[in-house]
């Protein structure tokens, strides 16, 4: 442990003098080198815990040194985060290897994703805690081997229990101690970086949300299904696993710098674009089982990103400049039922000739129901005057006439519905057939197979709809003459 502290801290020392000196490559370069020794560290400290068990893998010298490593890698990071440029990448590796198999040493706040809430207020089943506990078992149990005594001589309940309550103990006083490290503070402190520094970071969250995307593709379709014993299918959940966690880490880096959307839209909007038109270029059989979880998650992000926008939130396109919701918007084209004349790089600068986003399979589109309208519910409530071009809110009328009629997505597809009569009454005292074809369609769907509580919601919507029209269109001259 002393020869292992003399080392980090000469590796200190020299990302202090080049940080004295102005000398990023040097810096960069020291960072890398220490991101392979804990990369080396934690494999070991992986096949420990296989072999041994955390307790005793915790109490090895292996984990203290990782410890060490860890502890000053993100004492570095923090003393000279505007510095760091390529090491970025390393970075975000060696965090998604901290919780890969049996390690799960990542803090609650680094592998907590934000969700929605239905239109009763209960959060939706979250598909990702169900992945995580799937692999955490698969990880704990699946590798399980009987050493030859234990066949005649198998250990009895109470040493199980006992064995067991020392691993977990062992696992949360590890956890802490990364904890200490603060790394989604790194995150958090993403809005102080500069122009130029910010990029970095973003490039390596996008290189670790997609790079193994074919990888984990290929695995899903193993022939053992998922299922084997340290097989193609473990693969494929731990890369999903790590996609949808650095998926999420992007998500709050773009809204802690939701301020410079100019600079993150460039560099976000094909990953976003290309992670939907991945699962729409899919059979249905494939992208049902590869793409839609994170379909899920890229939709989860787009909403939730429009929630938080202000009105001083700009981004440039060749119109000028854009609401950024509006452009967000738009990448959700794709889960509209038709097939919608969009520009290639709509709000991002691209040319202006159009093209057909291409739809979601019908599969993928009504999997993807709940989260899409408990997001647009939010939307509306939360930042609904940031919605400011005709296209989006074709978007949302499109969207809540193919939800109405899906039992899991109808309340919330009929709340936004009502949301917009209530408090957007421009919407169609002006252009009212148009809104009223769309309301008409949303009651014909709907009232097929409606529970009580939704049908009031549509006749709701309709009696203010009848009352606001009454107050604002002229009355004829004889009904005014008669009231004078």
């Amino acid at each position: 442990e002393r020869m292992v502290y003399k080392v980090l801290s000469a590796f200190e020392h020299v990302v202090n003098i080049a940080a004295f000196f102005k000398e990023p490559d040097i810096l960069n370069n020291a960072v890398v080198s220490l991101c392979k020794s804990l990369r080396r560290q934690t494999e070991l400290l992986a096949g420990l815990i296989e072999r041994a068990g955390p307790a005793a893998a915790f109490r090895d010298s292996t984990s203290k040194k990782a410890l060490q490593i860890v502890q000053a890698l993100f004492k570095i990071v923090h003393k000279n985060f505007s510095m760091l440029q390529d090491a970025w990448l390393n970075i975000i590796e060696c965090v998604v290897l901290l919780n890969r198999g049996q390690l799960n040493l990542l803090p609650v706040e680094l592998t907590d994703v934000d969700d929605f809430y239905d239109a009763s207020g209960k959060p939706l089943p979250s598909s990702v805690s169900q992945l995580a506990a799937a692999q955490q078992h698969r990880a704990g149990h699946g590798e399980e081997e009987l050493s030859f005594l234990s066949l005649f001589y198998p250990p009895v309940e109470e040493e199980i229990e006992q064995q067991r309550a020392a691993d977990q103990e062992a696992e949360v006083a590890m956890r802490a101690a990364v904890a200490t490290c603060n790394i989604s503070g790194i995150f958090v402190a993403s809005k102080t970086l500069s122009a130029e520094a910010l990029p970095h970071l973003v490039n390596a969250l996008l290189k670790c949300t997609g790079s193994h995307t074919a990888d984990a593709s290929d695995g899903s379709n193993s022939s053992d299904g998922g299922n084997g014993r340290g097989g193609a299918g473990k693969v494929f959940s731990e890369e999903l696993l790590s996609q949808i966690y650095c998926l999420e880490w992007l998500t709050n880096v773009c809204r802690h710098n939701q301020f410079r959307m100019d600079v993150l839209w460039p560099l976000v909007s094909s990953f976003f674009q290309s992670g939907l038109a991945a699962g729409a270029s899919g059979t249905a059989g494939s992208a049902a089982g590869k793409h839609r979880l994170f379909l899920e998650r890229i939709v989860v992000s787009i909403l939730r990103l429009c929630c938080y926008f202000e009105e001083s939130h700009v981004v440039s396109s060749p119109r000028g400049p854009r609401s950024p919701v509006d452009t967000l918007f738009a990448t959700l084209r794709p889960i509209c039922a038709t097939l919608v004349p969009v520009s290639p790089q709509s709000g991002s600068g691209g040319a202006a000739a159009p093209e057909l986003a291409r739809a979601l399979p019908d599969s993928v589109v009504l999997a993807l129901g709940s989260r899409v309208t408990a997001g647009l519910l939010m939307l509306l409530r939360s930042n609904s005057s940031m919605l400011r071009e005709a296209g989006s809110w074709e978007m949302v009328f499109e969207l809540c006439q193919r939800y109405a009629g899906q039992p899991t997505s109808q309340q919330c597809a009929l709340e936004s519905l009502h949301y917009i009569i209530t408090n957007h009454h421009e919407l169609y005292v002006g252009p009212g057939p148009r809104f009223m074809k769309v309301l008409l369609n949303v009651a014909a769907t709907a009232s097929k197979a409606s529970p009580t509580e939704r049908s009031h919601t549509l006749v709701d919507s309709l009696v203010h709809m009848h009352e606001t029209l009454g107050s604002t269109l002229p009355r004829p001259a004889a009904d005014t003459a008669a009231a004078g």
